[in-house]
């Protein structure tokens, strides 16, 4: 079950988000931030345990104007600071063990003084920019998690790499397991489909066994040939 909320309609406020596993806010490059009940909506969702992605290249930017409490927000909720206002690079290149993992790629449209952003603890550097700067943080601070890209998804040419960023949030966030909280354990021997699917150029493939045994886990390509076997030992 999903839901979209067009901010430029209406405000949007805490009992909106609430009961949702995950939020994605984008602003793309409309010069668009977040004010002050924007701020509050998604503090009382990130206290309720909430996941969030933020995205979009003039959210820090307008709250590093704003100063004061604005500035205190992202500095205290989301663990980063605003870095420089014109990171010199557009290519951003995902970070080992990461969302981004696998990920790189250069963002198009929008304005070319791309920002970066400076890390506060505790975090995990995402994303960096092709001159080592900082292009994407997920925070893991408190009982939320949150993935700020300094950047909107829109920039993202490739869209199988716009829909990686996303599944890699959703994995991280915990919310593509086989067996998510409340489900009935698979019974047997399971293989679950591939994600991200179609991708590029890595993908994830769960299965499940009942118990200890041995494995193979093959490749094959349209016309039946073997490409790759991933697996062949004894498995837990």
């Amino acid at each position: 079950t999903y839901a979209v909320w067009n901010r430029g309609f209406a405000a949007i406020a805490a009992e909106n988000l609430l009961g949702y596993d995950a939020v994605i806010w984008q602003t793309g490059s409309n010069g668009s931030g977040l004010v002050a009940e924007d701020r509050s909506a998604l503090d009382a969702y990130l206290a309720d345990g909430g996941n969030l992605i933020l995205a979009g290249e003039d959210i820090l930017e307008t709250l590093y104007n704003q100063g004061g409490s604005a500035r205190l927000w992202y500095q205290l909720k989301l663990r980063v600071s605003y870095g420089t206002g014109d990171s010199g690079n557009l290519d951003v290149v995902g970070q080992a063990g990461t969302v981004g993992e696998g990920l790189s790629f250069t963002l198009t449209g929008g304005d070319p003084d791309q920002i970066s952003l400076l890390a506060n603890q505790p975090v995990e550097e995402a994303f960096q920019f092709g001159n080592g700067e900082v292009a994407g943080i997920q925070t893991t601070y408190g009982d939320y998690l949150v993935l700020t890209l300094p950047f909107g998804l829109e920039r993202v040419p490739d869209s199988a790499d716009q829909a990686a960023i996303i599944d890699g949030a959703l994995d991280w966030f915990g919310l593509l397991d086989p067996t998510a909280a409340g489900d009935t354990p698979l019974a047997g021997m399971a293989l679950m489909q591939n994600a991200p699917n179609p991708f590029n150029p890595i993908t994830k493939i769960s299965f499940v066994m009942d118990q200890i045994g041995p494995a193979r886990l093959e490749i094959f390509n349209a016309r039946g040939q073997l490409v790759r076997v991933l697996a062949d030992e004894t498995i837990e």
